[in-house]
């Protein structure tokens, strides 16, 4: 028990720092883009939105293949597809439901799981800020 709990605290800091990586790469990679506001705003607020997309699932695969990655090596699973897609469903929160488990433990599901509600959230606040900062300024351009 506390081998998983610790593997899993330790994989949940890592999906932590992945995404401050990603939140500070979004923003070093926007900010030089903001020169388009006032001359091609609609095209600045697609870039923008599409990059950050892109960005944020990126990362969000990356974490699934942590954790699938996890699963895989502690032998939880008898072949990596099924460690990656147990965790991506986990990763979700969408949970296995009637179907069970491919992965030998009860610690690390959830531990998967509560390190994808905390970076779904993550990511929804990142892209909600680049909305709320961006699309004022351009509905403003946009009108002129």
């Amino acid at each position: 028990m506390i081998v998983d709990l610790s593997i899993g605290f330790a994989a949940i800091v890592f999906a932590m720092i992945v995404h401050l990586g990603a939140t500070i790469l979004i923003v070093k990679l926007v900010r030089p883009l903001e020169v388009l506001i006032k001359t091609s705003p609609y095209k600045f607020i697609a870039i923008t939105l599409v990059l950050t997309n892109t960005i944020l699932f990126m990362t969000h695969l990356m974490g699934v293949l942590m954790w699938s990655s996890i699963y895989f090596s502690l032998d939880l699973t008898d072949n990596f597809p099924n460690a990656f897609y147990s965790a991506f469903i986990m990763n979700t929160t969408l949970g296995l439901g009637l179907i069970k488990p491919e992965i030998g433990t009860r610690l690390l599901a959830p531990m998967t799981a509560t390190s994808g509600i905390m970076m779904i959230g993550w990511s929804t606040a990142v892209f909600v800020y680049v909305v709320q900062t961006y699309l004022p300024h351009v509905a403003r351009q946009g009108k002129q």
